[in-house]
């Protein structure tokens, strides 16, 4: 599979990338603006609760070690604001353990840095699969619901009506 190819389509996928390297930020920035991704570059976890409290982002790209509010912070909240986004931690200062950690709270996948620019674009085109996925299963879960809802409430008529009979 040419990665090149995959992350060029994706030019609908919206990306948050939150480290407080500004050269870091800047540069993942710039990168991914030329594979056709929409990016918003912020400096800082404060920043980032912000920008994706008034965003539309599919992906979040996350500094796990920030002086103001740390990455894991920033993954506990947005996942329980989107669920369906994606978010990669990235760090220079990375353990096991706290890989661990923010793969339990959801974080899709956990980068070290210095990282090759390939590594990102396999792990960003699985994210982008990823939250493809989850989008989809959420359609399909409002379908099946408005397909079962009126069913149930025709049982449940009948059965009230049945029981209201005797």
């Amino acid at each position: 599979m040419n990665n090149n190819n995959v992350l060029n389509r994706n030019t609908s996928t919206n990306i948050l990338v939150v480290d407080d390297d500004t050269q870091v930020a800047d540069m993942l920035k710039n990168y991914l603006n030329g594979r056709g991704y929409a990016v918003t570059a912020v400096y800082g976890g404060r920043e980032a609760l912000e920008a994706f409290s008034t965003g539309d982002f599919h992906i979040v790209i996350v500094d796990m070690s920030m002086p103001d509010v740390d990455g894991m912070v920033v993954l506990k909240n947005v996942m329980k604001t989107d669920p369906a986004a994606v978010v990669i931690m990235i760090t220079g200062h990375g353990t096991i353990d706290s890989a661990v950690k923010a793969i339990n709270h959801g974080a899709y996948d956990f980068i070290a840095k210095p990282f090759k620019w390939e590594q990102l674009e396999v792990v960003l085109c699985r994210a982008v699969e990823r939250h493809r996925s989850r989008k989809q299963i959420g359609v399909y879960w409002g379908l099946v619901w408005l397909a079962v809802l009126p069913i149930l409430i025709l049982i449940g008529l009948l059965l009230f009506r049945f029981f209201w009979m005797l």
